[in-house]
């Protein structure tokens, strides 16, 4: 299964996975908090985590302060190459 160490770029934040029986296939990110709730598949999980982690790296990835440019440059490399690697492991 997926999860956050896959990512750099989510190093510092704090993902939980929800237990909740009422909501499904969605994930909640609070950007200022670097906090985000993943909620289970209603489905089959064959993408899923992947699809639900891809979502908050880019809310990350987006939020850093586009005048940092080295940054937000080095991020988005990185988080290339986290893809690739989990792309080859398949």
């Amino acid at each position: 299964m997926i999860t956050k160490k896959d990512f750099n770029i989510l190093n510092d934040w704090t993902i939980k996975i929800s237990q909740s029986k009422k909501i499904f296939d969605c994930c909640c990110i609070d950007l200022k908090g670097k906090k985000a709730t993943i909620f289970q598949p209603s489905v089959s999980e064959k993408d899923y985590w992947l699809h639900e982690y891809l979502h908050i790296a880019l809310s990350s990835l987006r939020s850093i302060d586009k005048r940092k440019v080295k940054e937000v440059a080095y991020a988005e490399e990185q988080l290339i190459r986290d893809i690739c690697w989990l792309t080859i492991q398949e």
